[in-house]
């Protein structure tokens, strides 16, 4: 006989696979309309910058809907970019292709790849797309688990980004840098970095910067063992998220939320 924790799995499962199947496909029907639109304007005679851009924009939209078709379009993006041999251009198409790399958790690759972009943008001089290429690559080493590189890159970031001035930024690597702390179980200053993120997102009426930071919030919260707390700041995440249709972070606030309850012993509520 199967016991209760096993029955609970099970249920587990089922329930997050119909979830999964439900955000796929809100999301690939949004995504639909913005691939149809970039197919209309590549068939145009566009100048090679403005095909490149497309083609990055396009592979954007597939990422999660056709990786292969997403990597054609970024192999031929940089094709085209490294022949105008425009830093700007070439940082754009190899950051795209990182981005295959990554959603098809070839991490080591991605690395290479954003490497490669934050040498291109580091050319061009230009401190918002520098402090880019040093959140992606951030990116790659706090997915390898390499959580010291992932702090300095990130920092480094923030540095470009308040050169630049470039606010929206400047709270994405701080929010980036909280996640660090939180993995390395510094919650207090993984905490303190989410609620600076938050509040210059608040300023710059950044309304999907609320929901992401509620989630990371409350997810420190579950670690630290304040689940009342992590709940009511996670049921926040997701009541955001459902308003601005974040398909991306739904699952993950829901998830974040089931595993609250189960510490709780709440398991139908999970």
């Amino acid at each position: 006989m199967r016991s209760l924790e096993n029955i609970f799995c099970l249920n587990a499962v089922r329930y997050f696979s119909l979830l999964l199947f439900f955000v796929l496909v809100t999301f690939q029907s949004q995504a639909q309309r913005k691939i149809d639109s970039l197919q209309t304007v590549l068939q145009d005679n566009l100048p090679d910058s403005t095909r490149t851009k497309a083609l990055v924009a396009l592979a954007e939209q597939y990422e999660y809907v056709d990786v292969a078709k997403s990597r054609a379009l970024s192999e031929e993006a940089i094709s085209l970019a490294e022949n105008a041999d425009l830093p700007g251009l070439k940082s754009l198409a190899y950051k795209s292709m990182g981005a295959v790399y990554r959603v098809s958790g070839d991490y080591s690759s991605a690395l290479r790849l954003d490497n490669m972009a934050l040498e291109s943008s580091l050319l061009s001089k230009d401190s918002s797309m520098i402090a880019r290429s040093y959140n992606n690559v951030a990116h790659d080493y706090h997915d390898l688990g390499e959580y010291d590189e992932s702090y300095y890159y990130f920092t480094q970031g923030y540095k470009f980004a308040k050169s630049a001035k470039d606010s929206f930024m400047m709270a994405v690597t701080i929010h980036n840098v909280g996640r660090v702390f939180k993995e390395l179980g510094q919650y207090n200053r993984a905490l303190d970095h989410l609620q600076i993120s938050q509040k210059i997102s608040k300023q710059i009426n950044d309304r999907e910067g609320e929901p992401y930071s509620l989630d990371e919030i409350g997810d420190v919260l579950l670690r630290q063992g304040n689940y009342d707390s992590a709940l009511t700041t996670l049921f926040a995440s997701l009541k955001e998220s459902r308003k601005l249709n974040l398909n991306g972070l739904l699952p993950k606030s829901m998830s974040s939320i089931a595993k609250t309850y189960m510490q709780k012993g709440d398991f139908d509520s999970a």
